[in-house]
């Protein structure tokens, strides 16, 4: 009977789960910026709180402080944007630069005994590569730009999850008895500080991060070095994989902009040690254990959330996780699997 009966869960727990994943990529359009505007709302209701309490109206607070949000993130895409457009007036220099560095590699290679031009021709074989580089990036851009304009709607939903930031708490009340609506309360309130210590430590790592890179990137000379900072802070919002790409186009920047080999060895280096930096002493100490999520979880919700809802997917998915684990842990028939999520690695309770 139990046999029977754990086989009917488990069917039905797959079910749930194929449900709840088909919905939230079907959703997706109306999900994303929901989710992206619940996060934003969390990180700004202290602006809020504190115009509120020097006599603003709910409504002016809340215009007040989304436009001062806005104001800051239009500003720091407008630097990239100024800067992109700085690299696309150079980008025949930067192509010819290109060209010579790879036939450089392509002769030294054919200079290899037993090794033709014939056999094996560097040139050919990177632009066919950087082909299919290019058709992925477009269709990714593509997709980052759906995403912007589903995101139009994030200030509207913003303004109205700041405005009826109380209805939560009173269907909670109305809802449940005294004792279980202190309960659910205590669960919020855990789930609220969790958001907000992770969106403001990754907000400071982004900062820090960025100012790391730019006087790493600066000292060496390296062109284009307050954009290249802001890129690789910005990537390294996706977990694991977002810093690896991000260093990758930087290094690759300065072997075809740069004829120094040493400069080249060194933007490796320092990028490598600013990026040990980040993950032993600036993550810790600035996210610290906000989340408390192990690696592998964090891992898999990237790859899932990349799989459901893209870019988003990869940045979002994390704090869901987050927020599935406070769930877990306060719900005893749910609680033994939060294990899967926690960051606890020689522990056996």
């Amino acid at each position: 009977m139990n046999s029977k009966l754990s086989i009917r869960n488990i069917f039905f727990g797959l079910g749930t789960l194929i449900i709840i994943i088909f919905c939230l990529s079907t959703a997706r359009n109306i999900l994303i910026p929901v989710t992206w505007a619940l996060l934003f709302s969390f990180l700004l209701i202290p602006l809020v709180n504190y115009l509120e309490s020097k006599k603003f109206n709910r409504a002016l607070a809340i215009i007040i402080a989304e436009l001062l949000f806005f104001i800051v993130v239009l500003a720091v895409f407008g630097v990239l944007t100024m800067e992109v457009v700085n690299i696309t007036k150079d980008l025949p220099e930067i192509s010819d630069k290109f060209t010579k560095s790879v036939n450089d590699i392509n002769d030294f290679i054919g200079d290899i005994p037993y090794i033709t031009p014939d056999q094996f021709d560097l040139v050919t074989f990177i632009k066919s590569k950087l082909d299919s580089i290019f058709k992925w990036l477009s269709t990714k851009l593509t997709s980052v730009g759906n995403t912007l304009v589903d995101l139009g709607l994030m200030p509207i939903f913003i303004y109205f999850f700041l405005y009826y930031r109380e209805i939560p708490s009173r269907f909670v009340n109305r809802k449940y008895s005294d004792d279980k609506y202190s309960e659910i309360i205590v669960i919020f309130g855990k789930i609220k500080e969790m958001i907000n210590d992770y969106l403001r430590g990754l907000i400071w790592l982004t900062i820090a991060l960025a100012i790391l890179d730019y006087i790493i990137l600066v000292i060496l000379g390296i062109e284009y070095a307050l954009f290249f900072a802001v890129f690789i802070a910005v990537m390294n919002l996706l977990p694991y994989i977002g810093n690896f790409i991000a260093m990758l186009i930087v290094v690759g920047f300065t072997f075809v902009t740069n004829d120094s080999t040493l400069t080249l060895f060194l933007v490796i280096g320092l990028l490598w040690l600013s990026n040990m930096a980040q993950e032993n002493i600036f993550r810790p100490w600035l996210v610290g254990s906000s989340t408390s999520i192990n690696a592998l979880a964090i891992l898999m919700s990237v790859l899932v959330g990349a799989m459901i809802w893209g870019v988003s997917g990869m940045i979002l998915f994390v704090p869901i996780i987050g927020v599935l684990k406070i769930i877990f842990e306060a719900i005893p028939e749910l609680s033994p699997y939060s294990v899967f999520l926690e960051d606890k690695p020689g522990s056996k309770d």
